[in-house]
């Protein structure tokens, strides 16, 4: 598992273990009670979290495929240059 998708335990985290500590009314945070204050943030940090997490998966598959091609023009080179072994990739 890659180390960026703990990331997405934070939302979790935030939302259900802030709950007892954010339980009140007062004060009132753009009109809301504190407590749905408090949960409709969290709504919203999931949705950047999720969103970091997302374009980290993106930028390390695209890594993934570069070293994959990478590896791939290398096979190619060394088996051109000795026809007799053959293609290695079968």
């Amino acid at each position: 598992m890659r180390a960026h998708r703990w990331l997405a335990l934070l939302p979790a985290i935030g939302m259900l273990a802030g709950v007892p500590f954010a339980n009140r009314v007062e004060p009132y945070v753009l009109g809301l009670p504190f407590l749905l204050f408090w949960i409709v943030l969290w709504v919203v940090i999931t949705s950047v979290v999720m969103g970091i997490v997302y374009a980290l998966d993106r930028a390390t598959l695209h890594a993934l495929e570069d070293e994959v091609a990478t590896v791939h023009s290398r096979i190619d080179s060394a088996a051109a240059s000795n026809p007799a072994t053959g293609d290695p990739r079968g």
